[in-house]
């Protein structure tokens, strides 16, 4: 029998101690979830992403915040994905005294950003960060790679993508799907489908809850039953909300979900226990409710 653990991790030291609970799933695979409790220290996300090994045939997941999620792998390659690291939404009202990441301090090896928003495509993350990370390459849609080149990040370490494109870096490959765009000017949305040795993580982007204008589009993601899916439940600037995320989980058919870009401004949140028990009642599909800097440890036996 496959089995696929999932541990629930926090930031409170590498200790991994808590409760554990064992699922049955369709597909005759097993989760087993460990779960401890959140470090309210926003600055110790940083040693955690430092000190962590993630096994082999493993990936680290944990959420930044909004729709960022920073990903480790086994040989130690960090990712961030819609990385938010700042208060560059000036009149909205953060639910958080300091992100739970320093842009000027972390170093990731690739940065994806979905879509040209200032919650997705930020500046007051990406600037301190590409100063401080000379290495770093950074991949979007063209007008996210516009808007890198504008603040002043050289063309070189910016790699542009389109819907359908693939491209692999190092263990890393990367395909890009349909996303709806969100706003009532057009600009180019993408979701990303990342797969690190036989795990596959697919992070929607943000994309409107218009379903029934783009269900053809979503063919790519039929069935696609990845290992992680992370999806936006929040309804506010036509957002997918609860209903859209709901169906949007049941076409693809991921082995995890997780709601995201929540909890960020209070402007724009929403409740998600209803698609936690949405999910609940899903065939081979099972929840993680993570909160800001909690993560998920997937590792494959």
């Amino acid at each position: 029998m496959r089995r696929l653990l999932v541990y629930s991790m926090v930031a409170i030291g590498l200790a991994a101690s808590g409760c554990a609970s064992v699922v049955e799933m369709t597909d005759e695979a097993e989760i087993e979830v460990h779960a401890m409790l959140l470090n309210e220290n926003c600055d110790v996300l940083q040693p955690i992403l430092d000190g962590l090994e993630v096994p082999e045939e493993g990936l680290a997941v944990f959420w930044t915040g909004q729709a960022g999620f920073a990903i480790k792998t086994h040989s130690g390659s960090l990712v961030l994905i819609d990385p938010h690291l700042s208060f560059s939404m000036r009149r909205a009202t953060y639910f958080y005294e300091q992100p739970i990441l320093d842009p000027a301090v972390v170093t990731p090896d690739l940065v994806f950003c979905t879509h040209d928003h200032i919650d997705h495509t930020d500046p007051d993350t990406l600037v301190p960060l590409a100063e401080h990370s000379p290495e770093t390459v950074f991949v979007g849609p063209p007008e996210s790679a516009s808007h890198m080149k504008r603040l002043g990040i050289a063309e070189e370490r910016i790699v542009e993508m389109l819907i359908g494109d693939s491209k692999q870096w190092a263990e890393i490959d990367v395909r890009t799907v349909y996303a709806d765009c969100t706003d009532t000017r057009f600009t180019t949305h993408l979701g990303y489908i990342i797969t690190v040795g036989s795990i596959t993580l697919y992070h929607t982007g943000d994309t409107s809850r218009f379903i029934e204008r783009y269900r053809e589009k979503l063919e790519p993601i039929r069935g696609l039953r990845p290992d992680v899916m992370l999806v936006p439940v929040n309804k506010g600037y036509n957002n997918p909300g609860l209903e859209t995320a709901i169906e949007l989980t049941r076409i693809a058919e991921p082995r995890i979900v997780v709601p995201m870009h929540i909890e960020c401004v209070h402007e724009n949140t929403v409740d998600p226990q209803p698609f936690l028990d949405a999910v609940q009642k899903m065939s081979g599909t099972e929840s993680i409710r993570l909160k800001n800097g909690q993560g998920a440890l997937l590792r494959r036996d």
